[in-house]
């Protein structure tokens, strides 16, 4: 009887063992990875939501950026008619800074602000000028700023024809057309004069003439040297 006893109490004594050793392992969580799992995958949740948003609002900024700059720099063409021109003489400038690491004008032509100049060394009439300048794709220069008289006057050898001539009203126009305008002109003193009734070509005299090295007005049949001027060119080398 004892015996049973003895048994039944250590039956019992195991099961409280087992039953306290089964609610230590129920309190307590599996690992400390585990615990923290749900809370670590809803913060990197978090986190890459927040990228992707910075994500997409970076790269519609950057669109904009682009969009921006190319709607400026297509208005800024719109608003220029002669916007090739400007191209040409920037270009131009920027091969004369460098030395001459590319070509911007033909040879035996002369570059000065965007555009190239051919000095002749034979003589022609005004008529024969005009056409020789035609077939070298330009005109007679056309001189509307005090610089670019002081250049043909400084380069220029003695007589020249220019590109201007006088019309049936007695108006002088430029070879582009435009009429010469009253202070934009270089005409010497007392010029022009239309000596002889039959002055109606443009030469200019330089500084072989003496100090005043300006326009005077001409019998178009004179033989004189001739200036011809056209836009300068960016050539590849």
């Amino acid at each position: 009887m004892s015996g049973d006893l003895a048994y039944e109490d250590l039956q019992f004594k195991d099961r409280n063992i087992y039953s306290v050793l089964d609610a230590s392992d129920a309190k307590q969580p599996k690992s400390r990875w585990d615990a923290h799992a749900p809370k670590d995958d809803k913060e990197l949740e978090r986190k890459l939501r927040n990228w992707r948003i910075a994500a997409t609002i970076a790269f519609v900024i950057g669109i904009l950026v682009i969009i921006l700059a190319v709607t400026i720099f297509a208005t800024k063409c719109g608003k220029q008619e002669n916007s090739n021109t400007n191209l040409q003489k920037l270009r131009a400038d920027i091969c004369a800074i460098n030395g001459g690491s590319c070509s911007y004008c033909p040879q035996n032509w002369m570059y000065h602000s965007g555009h190239c100049y051919y000095f002749s060394t034979d003589l022609m009439n005004w008529t024969q000028s005009k056409a020789d300048c035609a077939v070298k794709e330009s005109k007679l220069a056309i001189i509307k700023s005090q610089e670019e008289e002081t250049f043909a006057e400084v380069t220029g050898p003695g007589l020249t024809w220019i590109g201007l001539s006088k019309n049936t009203d007695g108006l002088w126009i430029w070879e582009d057309g435009t009429t010469l305008e009253k202070g934009q002109d270089f005409w010497r003193r007392e010029e022009p004069n239309n000596q002889g009734g039959n002055e109606n070509c443009g030469e200019l005299l330089t500084a072989i003439y003496g100090n005043e090295s300006q326009w005077n007005d001409g019998d178009c049949a004179n033989q004189n040297r001739r200036i011809c001027e056209r836009p300068a060119a960016v050539f590849t080398p």
